[in-house]
């Protein structure tokens, strides 16, 4: 039998994370697809919800196909070229680490990933 997880204890040390961080990198697999975007697009909210003052930056291997552009927030992506500096915070959706491409070494040196 598993251990149960204390989820209010991890929600909160998250937020805290987020609320003191400046910056969070936010990024999918090359394949870009409706999940990954989706996901994306969603957990940018909820952070600038929580944190203001963060600055969220959301990444994407090759633009958006047509389809995905009618979304909300879609032309916030930026290519992995236009991605400088440092990140607090860095989340992969939708994707495993080996998928990110060429963002893969900004996303590593984020202080939390």
């Amino acid at each position: 039998m598993s251990e149960a997880i204390d989820w209010s204890a991890t929600i909160a040390e998250l937020h805290g994370i987020v609320t003191r961080s400046r910056r969070a990198l936010l990024t999918g697999p090359v394949e870009v697809d409706g999940d990954s975007i989706g996901a994306t697009l969603a957990l940018a909210t909820i952070l600038e919800r929580a944190n203001p003052e963060l600055e969220v930056v959301a990444v994407s291997a090759v633009p958006l196909p047509q389809r995905y552009r009618f979304l909300e927030g879609a032309d916030r992506f930026v290519a992995p070229s236009a991605v400088t500096g440092t990140f607090d915070l860095a989340f992969l959706l939708d994707g495993v680490r080996h998928r990110i491409g060429k963002v893969g070494p900004t996303f590593d040196s984020a202080d939390v990933r």
